[in-house]
């Protein structure tokens, strides 16, 4: 059953009844706004239990959930919000959708101004195979990039600067986080002759830190609950000489 609910509102309902197993309910919503827009499924399930070989007359009430948002909250930030969570994997992989393997939830906050560049986001997986746990599965948060590029100098010359920061959780193995940051400096030279050159110098540092996740039975040693630094600086001379030729037609190069 589909209802209009306005010029940027609308409603679709559709049960399914099944001989044997019960009734599914699916439903999803959609409203437009000024500055972004909402798209939601809301599913729920009153079952027959047919995990259970010692009564089958046993009900399951199981349900599902997505949300897919997207909003622009200003001429600088934007923001992203999408959620997937399911009450049980074989209800989902058996009513719902036979063809998704991971439902990600991720939410994002990120911000344009001139040549600067900030998110600050998240995710949560849950898988739905047979072998998935739900406590393996890693949450990230958060997820920090800093991206910062220079004006073009009088010859072309741009200095670029980045950071990047993960945060992944674990319940049974070990969580990790990362601190990158990369600064570097690009030159570029075309010749009369058609060459083009580009001087690219960079330095890249790295902190890795590692802890025993919270419900793991491993035992506590240092390859759990350690920190690691790198230090990686590059150097790097590229020329291209580029050959191409025009027709009435085509561009050939």
């Amino acid at each position: 059953y589909f209802l209009t609910l306005g010029s940027s509102r609308d409603l679709e309902i559709k049960p399914t009844v099944y001989t044997r197993d019960g009734v599914t309910l699916q439903s999803r919503y959609r409203h437009a706004f000024f500055n972004g827009l909402i798209d939601s499924n809301f599913t729920l399930g009153v079952l027959r239990d047919t995990d259970d070989m010692f009564n089958s007359d046993n009900v399951d009430v199981d349900g599902s959930v997505s949300i897919k948002s997207n909003f622009s909250l200003s001429d600088t930030w934007r923001a992203k919000v999408d959620i997937e969570q399911a009450s049980d994997k074989t209800y989902y992989r058996k009513y719902i959708s036979d063809d998704k393997e991971i439902l990600r939830s991720h939410l994002l906050l990120e911000g344009f101004r001139n040549r600067n560049y900030f998110a600050i986001e998240g995710y949560k997986f849950q898988g739905l195979r047979s072998t998935d746990e739900r406590d393996s599965q890693p949450i990230v948060s958060p997820a920090i990039s800093y991206s910062f590029s220079g004006d073009p100098g009088a010859h072309g010359e741009r200095f670029q600067f980045d950071v990047n920061f993960d945060s992944i959780f674990h319940q049974q193995v070990t969580n990790s986080r990362n601190l990158s940051i990369l600064a570097g400096w690009h030159i570029p030279y075309r010749s009369q002759s058609g060459e083009i050159y580009s001087l690219t110098t960079s330095l890249q540092s790295n902190l890795y830190f590692t802890s025993k996740g919270a419900n793991t039975s491993l035992p506590l040693t240092s390859n759990q609950n350690e920190i690691a630094t790198r230090v990686f600086p590059q150097l790097a001379l590229n020329w291209r000489y580029p050959f191409f030729r025009t027709t009435k037609d085509s561009l050939q190069f």
